[in-house]
């Protein structure tokens, strides 16, 4: 409910106020009816269209292949390692690669004898 007072008009001043506020409250109902209730305005997002985009496949980067070591450098890491007393060392790593000498180590093992030796102190 609305209360109205009106102070400081004539009776026909009133009259025209009221009369202007129910036309413009007849107004607003016409609209109300015609648009439907009141809602709170919605915003439509765009999709955008997804593109393909083209995968291009990973190529590998080469790699260096492992150094290869000779018997004779091998050799001279373990003359080196023997004058450093680690002689029980490097004869149990002989032990691990199934020989007792280096030169008994198979071609392909080099590499991994190598890479062992290191481990126990080689510069190789």
């Amino acid at each position: 409910m609305i209360t109205i007072t009106i102070t400081d008009m004539t009776t026909r001043e009133a009259v025209a106020v009221l009369q202007h506020f129910q036309a413009v409250h007849q107004v607003k109902e016409t609209e109300a009816q015609v648009d439907g209730p009141a809602t709170a305005p919605t915003q439509t997002v765009p999709t955008q269209p997804t593109a393909s985009v083209p995968v291009t496949p990973v190529t590998p980067v080469p790699t260096a292949p492992p150094p290869t070591f000779s018997r004779g450098q091998i050799m001279t890491a373990g003359a080196a390692l023997v004058s450093a007393g680690k002689q029980a060392e490097l004869i149990a790593l002989l032990h691990t690669f199934g020989v007792q000498a280096v030169t008994q180590i198979p071609d392909a093992q080099l590499g991994a004898f190598a890479t062992e030796m290191r481990k126990i102190g080689a510069a190789i």
